[in-house]
């Protein structure tokens, strides 16, 4: 059975946490760059066409998109830092899996190509399954009593421990 509590953050989580919305703090303006530049290079040479006057709405649209699923993450973990508690999961490891994800690049006609693989880990803490890194992966074993700490919203994991 899995043995859920509630403790306080500790100064080093927090420290993860604030890291981890770092980057969602970049990438807006990098987005924001981006957009700017496209739209500058595409609405410069619009006509009067029904086609060409969607595309400002499309270009909306995607930036729309963006806005709120960074808005969504960065929320989550504002969310855990407020609250400043972490769950503590106790159990056993009833299974580990990975998954491979392999992308090719190149296309016909060319002499390069590129393979990028890329691999998940997942432990399964009595039939509940988390996605760790690597470092937590290699750690735990099946059949292995484990503690894991992460944030109850945005699943970020802080430790895993073996009991």
């Amino acid at each position: 059975m899995l043995i859920k509590k509630e403790i306080p953050l500790q100064p080093e989580d927090i420290r993860a946490l604030k890291r981890s919305i770092l980057p969602l703090l970049f990438f807006p303006v990098f987005l924001a760059v981006f957009f700017y530049m496209m739209g500058t290079f595409i609405f410069s040479n619009l006509g009067e066409s029904s086609m060409e006057l969607a595309i400002p709405w499309v270009f909306g649209g995607v930036a729309l998109i963006f806005a709120c699923v960074i808005g969504y993450t960065l929320w989550v973990r504002i969310i855990d830092l407020r609250d400043g508690v972490k769950e503590q999961l106790e159990g056993i490891v009833t299974n580990k899996r990975t998954q491979a994800r392999v992308s090719r690049t190149g296309g016909q006609g060319t002499n390069i190509e590129r393979t990028r693989e890329r691999e998940r880990y997942f432990l399964e803490i009595e039939g509940v399954e988390f996605k760790v890194s690597y470092r937590y992966y290699s750690k735990a074993e099946a059949g292995q009593r484990v503690i894991l700490e992460r944030s109850p919203r945005s699943g970020h994991i802080f430790n895993l421990k073996s009991v």
